[in-house]
């Protein structure tokens, strides 16, 4: 069944980590959201409102073709999810909407990490690899004092869809640990050994 796991948190909360070894454990696919954020950003700039809309749209349609095409065995998405943002709260809605409609789940994975932590795994390996816009690691540390002050990004136990939603502290676990933990939760298949212990 190709259901949706979205891992939310703030920037650098271990979603790209958490989401490598959960694909490795489950089989299903990481698409982490800088692989759509990079090329949007490129034409309308990190900051704009165009940015926001052009991503949500680009985002919705590709899980709408997936949906359509039967991706197997399913898709782990990385995002940044304001949540006291409108846009974004009507985006995870079509995303749930969509699902549900075609029968399938979405289940949401909560990350937590103080900021000293988050500004900390800034220029880690796994981060640059997969994050190019990461690469000046000053800005990128510099960034989470200006986001954390604009915008929400945990839900401190007011989250719309309580009975698909699990949180994760990931200065307490490790990737594989958490990747492990979500399975469980959800009933996730556990297809490589290595990690299912």
């Amino acid at each position: 069944m190709p259901d949706l796991v979205i891992l939310f948190g703030p920037p650098a909360s271990g979603k790209a980590a958490i989401g490598v070894a959960l694909a490795k454990l489950t089989g299903y696919r990481l698409w982490h959201n800088h692989m759509t954020a990079d090329a949007v950003a490129a034409l309308f700039g990190w900051e704009s409102e165009a940015y926001r809309q052009v991503a949500a749209e680009v985002r919705l349609l590709l899980l709408k073709k997936a949906l359509e095409l039967q991706v197997e065995p399913g898709i782990i998405f990385t995002f940044v999810w304001a949540l006291e943002l409108e846009d974004d709260n009507r985006f995870i809605d079509d995303i749930v909407a969509q699902y549900t409609l075609h029968g399938h789940h979405v289940t949401f994975v909560e990350l937590l990490a103080t900021r000293r932590a988050r500004e900390k795994r800034e220029g880690s390996a796994l981060r640059l690899s997969l994050k190019p816009a990461k690469r000046d690691v000053r800005s990128a540390r510099e960034l989470h004092a200006r986001v954390d002050a604009q915008h929400t990004m945990n839900s401190d136990g007011q989250f719309p869809y309580p009975d698909r939603h699990v949180v994760i502290d990931t200065e307490a676990m490790k990737p594989e640990q958490a990747a492990m933990e979500i399975a469980r939760r959800f009933n996730l298949p556990a297809r490589n050994a290595r990690y299912a212990g």
